[in-house]
């Protein structure tokens, strides 16, 4: 088997050409542990990459355009992958990835037909575009030294994914759409009347979350009861008695319905936490967006964490549809 020099140094993070930002946080094992299994398919992929290549010399440059393709969209990713397991795992990680270089450098592609190796690059090629399983494609993602501290721009490049209740069989007849970034994970749980979409940065993992709670109240409500339901007096009478009020607001506005939303801090046995709940009503619908930010490090973290993300949420509010109030009625 042969490897590229360059390309090989680059597997043991010797040399690094791109700019890499270190993001200073605690890793936990669960993130670890994709972060490996990421690396690992890059190892993997590198390998088939270029010992397919040397196999068939006369197709080397369709491994050409899929190295250069995945290299300008994820090779920061795993350099800043690798800085991040050295700063954690110290001489472990240096060990760990003599170990994975070492393991699948041995594989044998002798029964790899010429076929089946434009097709492989072909498929590397469509990986770099986006089409990779997961967790691996939302741990590239969530690694990208460009989106570690503007998060809204894995939104703005377009890696986004779409919830929608249309399918869904108790939706009652509310169709919303809305629009969410590629590596936060979705979890969704409904009942008669309710439908709720969770969703959470870092595929899962993070600290950030925002919740979609569509509840049919079975009644239309009247304008006069939505602009009392959408007062700062109501919404500050919802909150705990524990919790701290911080403002109020009727801006921004989900899908040009009148919105209502109030900010407050709330601490818990494990985590401060700063919670922005938005709510507007369709008809006999009410609809809460809330977003949430906690850490344990303290109130300061999280307002660092609220700022952060800021404009992330602005868009993903932004980019709601209520669907129903855009039909064209038949007569």
């Amino acid at each position: 088997m042969s490897i590229n020099v360059s390309r090989y140094l680059i597997l043991l993070g010797i040399i690094f050409n791109l700019k890499v930002i270190r993001a200073q946080q605690i890793l936990s094992q669960p993130q670890i542990d994709r972060m490996i299994s990421a690396y690992t398919y890059y190892v993997v992929q590198n390998i088939t990459l270029e010992t397919l290549s040397v196999k068939y010399p006369q197709i080397k440059s369709h491994a050409v355009d899929a190295i250069n393709e995945w290299d300008k969209n994820f090779l920061s990713s795993i350099q800043n992958i690798d800085h991040l397991l050295t700063d954690t795992l110290k001489d472990k990680w240096l060990t760990e990835k003599e170990n994975i270089i070492h393991k699948y450098g041995g594989t044998d592609f002798s029964s790899v037909t010429e076929k089946e190796a434009i097709k492989y690059f072909d498929m590397v090629y469509k990986r770099a575009l986006g089409n990779m399983q997961s967790p691996i494609l939302e741990t590239l993602i969530i690694y990208k030294p460009e989106y570690l501290n503007t998060p809204e721009n894995e939104f703005s490049d377009g890696y986004t994914k779409t919830f929608s209740t249309n399918g869904i069989n108790k939706n009652n007849g509310i169709k919303i759409k809305l629009t969410y970034p590629t590596s936060w994970l979705l979890n969704t749980s409904n009942t008669d009347n309710i439908i709720k979409g969770e969703f959470t940065c870092y595929y899962g993992l993070g600290n950030v979350s925002f919740f979609l709670n569509l509840e049919d109240r079975r009644t239309e409500f009247a304008k006069n009861t939505i602009n009392q339901l959408l007062s700062e007096k109501y919404l500050k009478q919802q909150i705990s008695q524990t919790d701290s009020f911080l403002f109020y607001s009727n801006k921004p506005q989900i899908d040009n319905l009148p919105t209502g939303t109030v900010t407050f801090i709330k601490k818990d046995a494990d985590y401060y936490k700063i919670i922005e709940q938005y709510n507007s009503y369709y008809k006999n619908f009410h609809i809460q967006l809330q977003f949430e930010y906690k850490s344990r490090q303290g109130i300061d973290s999280v307002y660092n964490l609220k700022n952060k993300y800021s404009n992330l949420n602005k868009r993903i509010i932004s980019n709601i549809i209520l669907l129903n109030q855009w039909e064209i009625k038949r007569f």
